[in-house]
């Protein structure tokens, strides 16, 4: 969990910055920049080098932003994807879920010396007053993920999850033990469920 909470919350910070700049700053390519380096900022505050080869704005009647070659890493965890792209969902206001949708091109982790890959993936984001929840997240190739999670941000916690998780043998271990810190079950080898209701608490870390 300690790991979590030290990734999780600059993910969540970027998005709100690109929010708030939306109203404050035309035309967006500002806002873009803007929240790229507060997004290095508080990475550098929680001991996260994070490193963004290009940022770009999208207009239109419906705004995005595109992050080119991105990562972030620690000293026991990285992550990296070459293409990140977040645009507005105007669903909502037809009665679907999520205010944004949030997507990834080609990348991996690598954890305690141990690597794994993805080919791609996306979930729909909705921020609320202290929560973050990423919606119907896929995640596709040697590293799987399908599900959906919610984040107490203020708190810096899992909320509430139910995401079924594949992975390969290399980072299988890697599970295991952060299950002591994570609502993580083990069903089978390479197979694992992210699952916790509402409104039960975590365990300490």
């Amino acid at each position: 969990m300690k790991r979590f909470k030290i990734i999780a919350p600059p993910l969540i910070f970027f998005i709100a910055c690109f929010v708030g700049g939306l109203g404050l700053f035309f035309p967006l390519q500002e806002a873009v920049d803007w929240g790229v380096a507060l997004l290095i900022r508080e990475g550098d505050r929680r001991g996260i080098e994070i490193t963004v080869r290009n940022a770009t704005a999208g207009g239109g009647w419906i705004p995005s932003l595109t992050l080119e070659s991105i990562e972030g890493r620690s000293p026991l965890f990285s992550a990296r994807s070459r293409g990140v792209e977040l645009r507005w969902n105007p669903l909502p206001l037809l009665g679907g879920r999520g205010a944004f949708v949030l997507s990834w091109e080609e990348g991996g982790v690598e954890a305690f010396g141990k690597e794994a890959s993805w080919e791609g993936g996306q979930t729909q984001v909705e921020l609320t007053p202290g929560t973050g929840r990423f919606l119907a997240l896929e995640l596709r190739g040697e590293l799987q993920a399908r599900g959906d999670v919610t984040l107490d941000l203020v708190a810096s916690r899992i909320s509430a999850a139910d995401m079924r998780l594949k992975v390969p043998g290399e980072l299988d271990g890697v599970l295991e033990a952060a299950a002591a810190f994570l609502p993580l079950q083990k069903e089978s080898e390479g197979q694992w469920h992210l699952v916790r209701e509402e409104g039960h608490d975590a365990p300490q870390s």
